[in-house]
């Protein structure tokens, strides 16, 4: 039975880089690396505007982290998006006498992407509850919540990044202008979670990336993990 895991484990593991080498053959990057020490792979591309996203993927869990590298002589450094990372420009908000909160989302250049991003209200102690996209996929709405909060749910799940907005008495309108989140874009799993991995660098060898600290092997003793160069 430990057997048929493991194959079934290890055959999960190759689709998932066979996959993963169909979307990125698609887009512009500097350097692919992947490490297949685990039965779950790991993997860090560089693209050329200075973003990187790593991935790691075990079974049916995909996890990820992003932000900015930086190449030294012999290494490399990430600096992972936190929370001076701004999602948003700014709110502009409104009464019109409605029952329901409604909420847009526009992008810096004004444009319309309500339908882009999930957002929902959130109620300390209940959870959140998702505002319902309306047909013409221009607004959200949703009724009004005691002590509730309004959040870009699946920007903060990409992101790990949080942004509360109060809902207020006097304003049931709120048009959210989004700062430039270009950078999701390079997310090459769209269904993937934010992992806080934050900062680290990794030493430049001839066969790719080392880790600078020790890392368990398959065989659960301590060692670098190298990321071969594809």
């Amino acid at each position: 039975m430990a057997q048929m895991s493991q194959m079934y484990t290890r055959t999960l593991f190759c689709l998932f880089f066979l996959l993963q080498s169909l979307v990125i053959s698609a887009q512009q990057f500097t350097e692919y690396h992947r490490s297949e020490n685990h039965l779950c792979g790991e993997s860090i591309l560089l693209y050329p505007n200075g973003i990187y996203n790593y991935e790691s993927h075990c079974e049916r869990s995909s996890f990820f982290s992003m932000g900015y590298w930086k190449r030294n002589k012999d290494s490399i450094h990430f600096r992972q998006l936190d929370s001076s990372f701004k999602i948003i420009n700014k709110i502009v908000t409104a009464n019109t006498g409605k029952k329901m909160i409604t909420v847009r989302l526009f992008d810096l250049g004004g444009n319309n992407i309500t339908a882009k991003y999930r957002a929902a209200q959130w109620v300390r102690g209940k959870g959140s509850y998702t505002m319902d996209l309306d047909s013409s996929r221009t607004f959200r709405t949703d009724i009004r919540r005691d002590s509730g909060f309004i959040i870009l749910a699946s920007i903060e799940n990409k992101l790990g990044i949080k942004n509360n907005i109060p809902v207020v008495p006097d304003a049931d309108t709120y048009d959210i202008y989004l700062n430039d989140l270009s950078i999701l874009d390079w997310v090459y799993f769209k269904n993937s979670y934010w992992l806080a991995r934050g900062d680290f660098s990794m030493l430049i060898d001839n066969d790719g990336l080392i880790t600078t600290t020790d890392y368990p092997d398959e065989y659960y003793f301590p060692a670098k993990l190298v990321y071969c160069k594809e």
